[in-house]
């Protein structure tokens, strides 16, 4: 509050000042009006975070509720646990969809064979004609999944994650250089045959990457196991047996040779034992091999190689913790980390923070993970530098193109603006829990936020959905700045794919698919090709100007079917039909005029270019016009139209929508209209009662009138069963926002 204080009076100063001096240039004040401005929204920004901020929960509350995390020391990097994988099962197994499953898939179930199905059943006590059921206990391995399960990430992490990702972006430059050879080679002996010399690139890529300066041996020197613990809690007296589960498989890595030997230590007071894939003993098999490897690499490579081999060790270990056996995967014994107490926990840490506020709920999972883990995984995200880098050095190395300097201009383009792209993107901490409350939901806090969606701004079509007639809906202000960028970079994709066709068409072959395909290329490229970048260029350029970010997408079941022949007036009398509409506001309408002009007169051109290919006249229709209100309709007119169902455009000066029919248009601009502003962020919802209402009702009249339209009893059956597993379930909402500076996200698929 005193922040929010001192800038209001930060600002009265600022504009006193400016009243008091005449002199001042406006310039200066308009800079000092702004800087007030901001210090205003980042006091009040603080603000809000300081009110929203979950109170801190103890570790010992937060131990009692997630399990394992009191024996994971602060370092770890990244959390998932599931939580009561028996009751999950259960609820799962009464549910009518699962019953369909089961009735329909003759018994191919996943988890066939685990023991699920049998072991979740209840049977009654034989205590007493009073007895109350009881849950018979899982065995097998069911029983690891049976009440918590959690993967823990330890320190390191986030850098060994970095380096996959490296080696994976390395293989794919390399994919496509070889891509572009083979294809180079294939189309210039006019031979599909020899497209078949893919098949030999992974065995050459693996060359290619050992041999790569940028990955290769040199990645591979940095790269070693994350240490992960896999933690199982066991029920009342059962955790020794669990252990046993996992000491048995360990035991099959004993059979290895002598690459594997046994190792030991000790844990917060337990004793775990396991075995060492030792780097050394591998590195002494690669010694055996070097004539073979230097078939790929050279000495100096083969003795770099083993080298680094020999220092990459994999230890495997398993124990028990309380009532956890728990079963460790890491580059070393001494990466296996266990805290020493509470406090020094990683139920301390203050990344758990954010799922305080779930405590009490019935958890199903959650995910934590720090922000270098999720800044390594956004990088995924991308991809296509790497693959256009890749194939313009295909291009270089290969004669048969070419001249391909316009092809390598646009693959770099397609790169930067890639680049571009993601920079928009930006990446925090991530925190959710998943949890059974009416229905499943999920909150997440953090993660990644691509800047699509303008946070700050309210949707001016939140309340479009407001009297709940909708069976879906979605809305949303989107960032301009984000959409420009992806526009580019789509358009770059799409020319670069283009060139890349076109090149591929210009070299010789005498193959008789291959020139069918250079003949349809030089056809559109003659022919076709300035008319359909001029639609292109009109939708991409006047049309995206002419509308504004807000958003709305409504789909309701409230029209009727159109009167196409075959289908009984009955029928079409009775019957309901979807409606869907696209509405945005009108930023510029004179921009919206001039790309229907320049669309109508491409859409002209290119059909009486197919006119004249086809020796048929094909003439353009004409949109009709309609007016209501204010708001023009445009469509065509077909036979079975009818406002109900009529694809059109309907705009006033104020709002634009597409949509299959004409009166939801004119009904959502009418509420556009008077529509209040909120919700900011996403918003999703879903109305599955509406669905269900309307598919049984479709299901009863096709029905009644089988014979005429010519359905089979055995679908609509099948179709009845379906709706009737569905009963459960009512609705599906998605709502994702900025809260303070993290996104927040909250989904639930709501149940009866």
């Amino acid at each position: 509050m005193k922040q929010r204080i001192s800038a209001w009076l930060l600002v009265a100063a600022l504009f006193g000042i400016s009243g008091c001096n005449k002199k001042e240039p406006a310039e200066q004040v308009k800079q000092a009006a702004e800087t007030a401005v901001e210090a205003v929204k980042e006091a009040a920004q603080k603000a809000v975070e300081e009110v929203t901020k979950p109170l801190a929960a103890s570790a010992e509350e937060r131990a009692a509720k997630l399990g394992f995390v009191r024996h994971l020391p602060t370092e770890t990097e990244s959390v998932i646990a599931y939580y009561d994988g028996t009751g999950i099962a259960k609820r799962v197994k009464e549910s009518a969809l699962w019953d369909l499953i089961q009735k329909n898939s003759s018994g191919l179930l996943p988890g066939a064979g685990l023991g699920i199905d049998e072991e979740i059943e209840l049977e009654p006590m034989e205590q007493g004609p009073d007895a109350q059921p009881e849950e018979i206990e899982p065995s097998g391995p069911a029983a690891l999944f049976a009440r918590e399960v959690m993967l823990a990430f330890g320190s390191g992490t986030a850098e060994q994650t970095g380096h996959l990702l490296s080696l994976n972006e390395r293989s794919s430059y390399f994919q496509m250089l070889r891509l572009v050879r083979v294809l180079a080679t294939a189309v210039k002996s006019g031979s599909p045959s020899d497209l078949m010399g893919a098949a030999e690139l992974q065995s050459e890529l693996l060359q290619d990457v050992l041999n790569d300066e940028q990955g290769g041996i040199g990645l591979f020197e940095k790269m070693s196991m994350p240490p992960l613990t896999i933690s199982f809690r066991a029920a009342e007296g059962q955790v020794e047996t669990l252990a046993q589960q996992l000491s048995s498989s360990l035991a099959m890595l004993g059979m290895l040779g002598e690459a594997v030997v046994p190792v030991q230590t000790e844990r917060a007071g337990q004793a775990f034992a396991g075995y060492k894939i030792a780097g050394a003993g591998i590195a002494d098999i690669l010694e055996s091999e070097r004539e073979s490897l230097a078939r790929q690499m050279n000495e100096a490579q083969i003795s770099r190689l083993i080298a680094a081999v020999k220092t990459k060790d994999l230890v495997v270990l398993s124990g028990t913790v309380a009532d956890y056996a728990v079963l460790f995967l890491g580059a070393a014994e001494d990466d296996f980390k266990l805290a020493e107490s509470l406090d020094a926990s990683f139920a301390a840490s203050s990344q758990l923070t954010p799922l305080d506020a779930y405590l009490g709920k019935e958890l199903a999972a959650i995910i934590v993970g720090d922000k270098p883990l999720i800044s390594s995984l956004v990088k995924a995200g991308g991809g296509m530098d790497i693959i256009c880098e890749g194939i313009r050095d295909g291009l270089l190395a290969s004669k048969e193109f070419g001249d391909t300097r316009d092809l390598e201009a646009l693959l770099k383009l397609t790169a930067e603006r890639e680049t571009a792209l993601l920079g928009m993107m930006h990446s925090n901490a991530v925190a959710s829990a998943a949890f059974f409350e009416d229905g499943l939901k999920i909150e997440q806090h953090g993660g990644a936020d691509s800047g699509a969606i303008d946070w700050d701004a309210d949707n001016a079509l939140a309340s479009l959905d407001d009297s709940g007639q909708a069976m879906l809906f979605a809305s949303a202000c989107g960032n301009e700045a984000y959409h420009e960028k992806l526009s580019e970079y789509l358009e770059a994709i799409v020319e670069t794919a283009y060139a890349m066709a076109l090149k591929v068409s210009e070299l010789g072959a005498n193959n008789q698919s291959f020139i069918n395909y250079v003949q349809g290329m030089q056809l559109f490229e003659t022919t076709f090709r300035k008319d359909v970048l001029g639609l292109v260029d009109a939708l991409r350029g006047d049309f995206s100007d002419g509308l504004g970010p807000n958003s709305a997408f409504v789909i309701d079941l409230n029209g009727t079917v159109p009167p196409v022949p075959g289908l009984p007036q009955a029928f079409v009398d009775a019957a309901k039909f979807p409606r869907i509409t696209s509405i945005r506001p009108v930023k510029d309408r004179a921009k919206l005029a001039a790309s229907w002009d320049a669309m109508n007169s491409g859409a002209t051109s290119l059909l009486s270019k197919a006119s004249e290919m086809s020796g048929q006249e094909i003439p353009m229709q004409k949109p009709i016009s309609s007016e209501k209100n204010g708001m023009t309709t445009w469509f065509f007119a077909m036979p079975f139209f009818n406002d109900e169902f009529m694809p059109s455009v309907t705009l006033d000066d104020k709002w634009f929508a597409m949509s299959t029919s004409r009166n939801q248009s004119l009904d959502l601009l009418t509420k556009a209209a008077a529509a209040k502003p909120g919700r900011k962020g996403f918003y999703l919802s879903a109305d599955f009662d509406k669905l269900r209402a309307y598919l049984t009702e479709t299901i009863n009249l096709m029905e009644q009138h089988a014979e005429a339209l010519k359905v089979d009893a055995g679908g609509l059956s099948l179709g009845r069963q379906a709706l009737a597993a569905m009963e459960d379930l009512s609705g599906f909402t998605a709502h994702v926002r900025k809260e303070g500076r993290e996104v927040r996200a909250s989904l639930h698929l709501k149940t009866k």
